[in-house]
């Protein structure tokens, strides 16, 4: 089915819908707290009843967007809701909700950019080509009978701006910037929503840059460096996992790296990895292959061992896959 399709069965379901539940994923980014506000933020100037719900709450970079004031950590009634509406998510489970999203006469609303995503929902809204979810919102809502104001406007640049890397990254199409452009033209400050986004750091945060970068390891031949942050860091520094976006950027960045990962220690003793390609490696196969997802360029897994085990294991991993592409071409050629 078409995105135009598909779009235009999102929008009959959010015309239908009266009480609607907006999730996104655990550890939220910009892109699912911007599409979650704009989203609520039409609807609301509907004349619909909206929760937004996080698990882990708004980034203290995103508390200053409109709306944000309104994202709770537990819907009030899990039971109440017609429609419940799931952004950002490769799945139901990375809302971190035990929420019955087959309860009888519930329509779900499932929309997301992710490649892989099974289209769990009622109604599915799934595009891998989209630059972010909030691309794949911006379209639903210009089609929504409420005007797009400058909160949604707001939420859609945030959404945008952080999940290009400030438009950096190679998901910065010709139409995530002509969205950006458009948000712009509603009122939208370029400079001050970057301000708010990337120079409002708590000291804390530095202080947990300077001994994760302390960490910081290369592979034998120099393509994927690595980072570790535990949670005994967090503790020192007074900061928490919000703190840590962003960080796996440093190793990515390193001149002739091509792989950039990140070792986030867990609860339970395991560790979050986040992996950061510089486009000639697909770090979302390698995620595949240990039970997580995500996106050619940007991908993350939850995994077992210590940090020297993991780093071994995806160091050889990312090299192993810089060789087999050098034999292709090689093949090709």
């Amino acid at each position: 089915m078409s995105r135009k399709l598909r779009i235009a069965d999102v929008r009959k379901a959010l015309d239908a819908g009266r009480r609607f539940l907006v999730v996104s994923h655990q550890s939220p980014d910009g892109d699912a707290i911007g599409s979650s506000l704009a989203l609520a933020s039409v609807l609301t100037a509907l004349g619909k009843g909206c929760d937004i719900v996080n698990v882990d709450g708004v980034p203290m970079n995103l508390t200053w967007l409109p709306l944000a004031e309104r994202v709770h950590l537990v819907p009030d009634d899990p039971g109440a809701y017609d429609t419940v509406v799931v952004l950002d998510c490769g799945g139901p489970e990375r809302t971190g909700l035990d929420l019955p999203l087959d309860q009888p006469g519930r329509v779900v609303v499932n929309i997301d950019h992710h490649p892989g995503n099974p289209e769990f929902g009622t109604v599915n809204l799934v595009d891998p080509a989209a630059c972010a979810t909030a691309e794949l919102v911006y379209e639903v809502l210009r089609a929504m009978p409420a005007p797009l104001g400058y909160s949604a406007a707001t939420g859609i640049y945030t959404a945008i701006l952080t999940d290009t890397g400030s438009f950096r990254f190679s998901n910065t199409s010709a139409r995530a910037l002509e969205i950006a452009s458009r948000m712009v033209s509603k009122g939208v400050d370029p400079a001050w929503v970057s301000h708010m986004v990337y120079d409002q750091q708590p000291v804390g945060r530095l202080h947990l840059l300077s001994r994760v970068l302390e960490t910081l390891t290369l592979s034998p031949r120099d393509k994927a460096a690595c980072v570790t942050v535990t949670r005994e860091m967090l503790r020192a520094t007074h900061t928490g996992v919000e703190d840590v976006d962003g960080f796996v950027n440093y190793p990515r960045s390193i001149c002739g790296v091509e792989v950039g990962l990140l070792l986030r220690e867990e609860a339970d003793g395991r560790y979050r990895v986040a992996l950061r390609s510089k486009g000639r490696v697909d770090v979302s196969e390698i995620a595949r292959e240990l039970g997580g997802g995500g996106h050619r360029n940007a991908a993350g897994a939850t995994v077992d061992g210590t940090p020297a085990q993991i780093r071994r294991r995806l160091f050889d991993r990312v090299e192993t896959a810089l060789d087999e592409q050098r034999l292709r071409k090689r093949l090709a050629g």
